[in-house]
């Protein structure tokens, strides 16, 4: 099976690129393409996506693209991003994409349109909205997205507790700052009860991919790591939830290698540690989330240590400090 998606993912990241090189022929000999005639040819999965996505806005495109980098922003495991300007809405975005060395890699190609559908599919206030997924010349993908400007949750956790070495500290400042803490943990609670009801685990959650923003947003970022529930893995719903979410490009994605771990080793459930990912689901989340409350809490790390294999192997059997006993 992950033969299969992985094959399907080269298939469409090739789909990709020769219809950019079959519009820009077309263009050079200003040859109108019949956008109905590839609608028609391309029916399989994602395959009607990318059909759009690179020849449906053809006849209209800018001779300029609409985003223009600024200047480097972040970068993680295999995405960068960027600060852009939308030449359309005269705006600062982010922009991410795929670091050049990976930048022909169809897995890597395949994970950054699924994060970009998953997150632009996930309309809430607690989750960055996602302006538009385009392609640079050579095919490669990226998306722009809301430029938040703020601090992370491991920031804002580590100035709080960073605060009380000061005897000076006012109590009456430390409750309200404290309890401002919890709510922002409060929101990103419920950031993951609707991806989870709409059918998506991030897999990935941590104090460092919560940012929060100047004026009171806080916001669940970085679905790198995300995954659409398994059929067997029925959505958190009720009676007013919104449809499952369903990627068009989720065929095209070569699933995780079952054995291997996937996430942030401190903060990553026990099935995840073990590398049991067809154990991973809904509750894996959770350990995420009660994962960060503790950082929260404490300014410290649930599990710390520089051998990773001893790392994981404490995750695995739940051996932490409690909270209580943890010095600040």
């Amino acid at each position: 099976m992950a033969g299969d998606a992985a094959g399907r993912a080269a298939r469409l990241v090739l789909l990709r690129e020769l219809l950019t090189l079959e519009r820009e022929l077309r263009e050079e000999d200003a040859r109108d393409h019949d956008l109905d005639a590839y609608r028609a040819a391309f029916t399989g999965p994602g395959e009607a996506e990318v059909v759009e996505l690179v020849l449906g806005g053809a006849a209209a495109a800018p001779s300029a693209p609409r985003f223009k980098i600024l200047r480097p922003h972040a970068r993680g495991g295999f995405g960068e991003v960027f600060v852009a300007r939308d030449e359309e809405l005269n705006r600062e975005v982010a922009l991410k994409q795929i670091q050049t060395e990976f930048a022909h890699d169809p897995d890597r190609r395949a994970r950054l349109l699924l994060e970009a559908e998953v997150t632009g599919g996930l309309e809430h206030p607690g989750i960055v909205p996602v302006y538009g997924l385009c392609a640079h010349d050579d095919g490669r993908p990226y998306y722009a997205m809301r430029l938040i400007r703020g601090d992370s949750l491991k920031d804002t956790a580590d100035a709080f507790h960073a605060a009380d070495g000061d005897p000076g500290r006012d109590p009456g400042e430390r409750a309200l700052a404290f309890r401002r803490l919890l709510q922002q943990f409060i929101d990103v609670c419920d950031a993951v009860a609707y991806a989870h009801s709409r059918g998506v685990l991030h897999r990935d959650i941590k104090p460092g991919n919560v940012m929060v923003g100047r004026f009171g947003e806080t916001l669940l970022v970085d679905w790198g790591l995300a995954k659409p529930l398994g059929q067997h893995e029925e959505p958190v719903t009720s009676p007013a939830a919104e449809a499952r979410w369903q990627p068009a490009s989720e065929s095209g994605l070569e699933p995780t290698e079952h054995g291997s771990s996937l996430g942030t080793p401190a903060f990553m459930s026990p099935e995840q540690a073990a590398g049991r990912l067809d154990e991973v689901g809904t509750a894996s989340d959770v350990y995420g989330l009660g994962a960060t409350l503790y950082y929260v809490l404490t300014g410290r790390v649930p599990f710390e240590g520089r051998d990773l294999r001893a790392l994981l192997s404490a995750v695995e059997r739940g051996e932490f400090a409690p909270p209580r006993r943890v010095g600040r």
